[in-house]
């Protein structure tokens, strides 16, 4: 399968990814819109989706609370994957939270899909009770504190304002369609203090 950068990152990512939701099994009430799956189907489903040349993987904080994104780790770890052989993308619930809650709860992520590292932290959605400035404010200090690789945000579109944001007058790119995920472009001033120039982009 051919491999394609992933939005204004450094990224390589196969034209179609897995998408992780099914893998909530059946926790809290985004989860239940799914049938619970069996940790060997699951793993069943990574194998093939590997056997047929995808290399990302997208999962959720909002998928089963961190169900999704365990079961994507094990099914990966059964299968021998080694980290960093492939791209990890998940994503922050905002609903009723403020940004604040990014830095809160960035831990619990990186424990939920260890040993694999977050190469794609996304914004779930427009929901949060911060305004977008503040919120790609919280996550390009991820960036830069290295824990995660870039960030971007998901189900965003032009009229949500994130293409308008504080960092977007500063050369920072956060918009896009419904249901995609693009990554951002970091601000020149977070390009200037972080390693490999980390921001919004890939460090």
């Amino acid at each position: 399968m051919d491999v394609r950068k992933l939005g204004q990152t450094d990224i390589g990512v196969s034209p179609i990814g897995l998408g992780c939701w099914q893998f909530s099994q059946g926790k809290n009430m985004i989860g239940r819109m799914w049938a619970t799956l069996g940790q060997g189907t699951m793993d069943a489903v990574v194998a093939a989706a590997l056997d047929g040349g995808v290399t990302w993987f997208d999962t959720a904080q909002a998928y089963g609370g961190g169900a999704s994104e365990r079961a994507l780790a094990a099914a990966l770890q059964h299968r021998g994957v080694e980290p960093g052989t492939v791209v990890v993308a998940t994503k922050w619930l905002p609903i009723a939270r403020p940004a604040s809650d990014i830095a809160r709860t960035i831990a619990a992520r990186l424990e939920c899909l260890a040993p694999y590292p977050i190469d794609l932290f996304q914004v779930h959605q427009p929901s949060s009770l911060s305004s977008i400035a503040a919120q790609m404010r919280e996550m390009a200090k991820l960036v830069r504190a290295g824990k995660v690789r870039s960030v971007g945000v998901s189900n965003f579109s032009e009229a949500d304002g994130a293409g308008r944001s504080g960092l977007a007058r500063r050369g920072t790119h956060v918009g896009q369609q419904p249901g995609a995920h693009q990554p951002a472009r970091p601000p020149r001033r977070a390009q200037r203090g972080a390693r490999r120039g980390a921001g919004l982009a890939s460090r």
